[in-house]
């Protein structure tokens, strides 16, 4: 059940990054 709950909280680490990577690259494109 750890390793099941591990995965979950690295794909929504995963998930995070790439809204923050899609965010940056907006704003750098705004600036």
């Amino acid at each position: 059940m750890a390793i099941a709950s591990r995965m979950v909280c690295e794909d929504r680490a995963v998930f995070l990054f790439k809204k923050f990577v899609v965010l940056r690259k907006v704003c750098t494109f705004d600036l």
